[in-house]
């Protein structure tokens, strides 16, 4: 659930900070994070230079 949050805020152009339980959950949220970006660069509803946004993602564990 909270990814789609986070890609929200991505998109919304707000920096992001991940922070999970363990660094196993933290990966697999930051994996969906980037399928969902990825899903709409596919869809062509964004470009790839869109998806860098990404790059305001930090994470924590």
């Amino acid at each position: 659930m909270g990814s789609g949050i986070a890609t929200a805020l991505i998109l919304s152009n707000y920096p992001v900070i991940l922070k999970k339980v363990n660094e196993k959950f933290l990966q697999a949220g930051i994996g969906r994070v980037r399928a969902n970006l990825q899903s709409r660069v596919k869809k062509e509803a964004m470009t790839i230079e869109t998806d860098a946004t990404s790059a305001s993602v930090s994470a924590s564990s």
